[in-house]
C-alpha cells in the first residue's frame, strides 16, 4: 500500500520528491537570502524570498483559504542557458536535503535598456509548498532543457541559514518598545509598580511550577517587577464591576545575575478578596542561559 501511494504521488507530482521527517529548525517568515555563483560566473547573483501566502482553493469569491509556503527567486547577470550546455531556460530548484525537492520554471525579464555586454535577469516562484521550510533547505538557479526536462548544474546557490527576516519590521518593533519604555516617574508608573509588587508573588509561584524542574533543574526562576510589561487590561463585566483581567509579558530571571531565562505571557483574573487566579499562560521563548553575560 505504501509503495502504491508513493508511486501515485510521483505520477501526480513528477517534480516533487517524497517527504520524510523534518529535523532542522524552520525559517522565520518572511526572509530573504542572497544567491551566490557556484562556479564563479562573472557578475551573476540573485536573491530568494521565502514567505507564506494565503491562497483560495478556487476562483470563487466564497472559496476557503489555504496557507502555503512560497519560494521566489530574482537572479541577474545570467548568461544564456546554452553557455552551460544543451539548455534553453533556467529553473528554480529548492530542496530539503534527503527529504523533498521542488523545481519551477523561471522567465527572462524584458529590459528596455539591456546591458550592452550581456547578462539578463530571470525570475520565478513556486507557491504550493505545504511543508514547513527549514534552515537547512537549499535554493538554487539551474539551467534546464525544456524538451527533455533535463536539469543542469547549480549556477547560483544558498542555504537558508542566513535567511534574513524583515529588518524594517524588527527595527520598528524595537523603536516602538523604546518609545513606550518610561524614562521618568509618574502617577501612572507608581500605581503600576505598586500593582506589580502585589502581584509578583502570584506570578513567581506560577512560573516556578512551570520552569522548575521541567526547563531548568538547577534553580527556579525569580521575577523582577521591572521585567513585567503590562500588555492589556479589561473589565470582565459591567462598568465599575470589580472582576478584572490583566495580561503581562514577563521575562523571569535566574535571580543571582538577573539574567533573563525566558519569556511568558500570562493573564490573571483579579476579583474582590482579593482573589488572583491565573487563567492563561503562554510560554513564548526559552533563552540560552549564560550567567556570565
Amino acid at each position: 500500500m505504501l509503495k502504491f501511494s508513493t508511486a501515485l504521488l510521483l505520477l501526480i507530482f513528477p517534480y516533487i520528491g517524497v517527504a520524510h521527517a523534518q529535523t532542522s529548525k524552520g525559517v522565520s517568515y518572511p526572509c530573504s537570502v542572497v544567491l551566490h555563483p557556484v562556479k564563479g560566473t562573472p557578475n551573476a547573483q540573485g536573491t530568494a524570498l521565502i514567505t507564506k501566502v494565503k491562497k483560495p482553493y478556487t476562483s470563487s469569491p466564497s472559496s476557503p483559504i489555504r496557507e502555503r509556503q512560497s519560494v521566489g527567486i530574482y537572479s541577474d547577470w545570467l548568461p544564456k542557458p546554452s553557455s552551460f550546455g544543451h539548455y534553453d531556460q533556467y529553473e528554480g530548484f529548492a530542496q530539503i536535503p534527503g527529504e523533498i525537492s521542488w523545481r519551477f520554471k523561471m522567465y527572462p525579464v524584458k529590459e528596455h535598456n539591456p546591458s550592452w555586454f550581456g547578462g539578463n535577469p530571470w525570475v520565478g516562484k513556486f507557491d504550493e509548498i505545504s511543508a514547513k521550510i527549514p534552515k537547512n533547505a537549499i535554493v538554487e538557479v539551474r539551467p534546464s532543457n525544456s524538451k527533455t526536462e533535463k536539469l543542469g548544474p547549480a549556477i547560483l546557490q544558498a542555504n537558508l541559514h542566513g535567511c534574513k527576516s524583515d529588518l524594517r519590521k524588527n527595527t520598528a518593533k524595537s523603536a516602538l518598545a523604546n518609545v513606550n519604555k518610561p524614562t521618568q516617574d509618574s502617577e501612572e508608573l507608581r500605581l503600576q509598580d505598586m500593582l506589580m509588587n502585589m502581584l509578583t508573588p502570584y506570578i513567581e509561584k506560577d512560573l516556578r511550577s512551570y520552569y522548575y524542574p521541567n526547563i531548568y533543574k538547577d534553580f527556579s526562576p525569580i521575577v523582577a517587577p521591572w521585567k513585567i510589561e503590562v500588555m492589556q487590561t479589561r473589565r470582565v463585566d459591567h462598568f465599575r464591576g470589580f472582576l478584572l483581567e490583566i495580561t503581562f509579558d514577563i521575562e523571569p530571571t535566574d535571580g543571582g545575575h538577573w539574567v533573563p531565562i525566558g519569556k511568558d505571557r500570562m493573564t490573571y483574573r483579579i476579583s474582590v478578596g482579593p482573589e488572583v487566579k491565573l487563567i492563561n499562560h503562554t510560554h513564548l521563548a526559552t533563552y540560552p542561559y549564560n550567567p556570565k553575560e
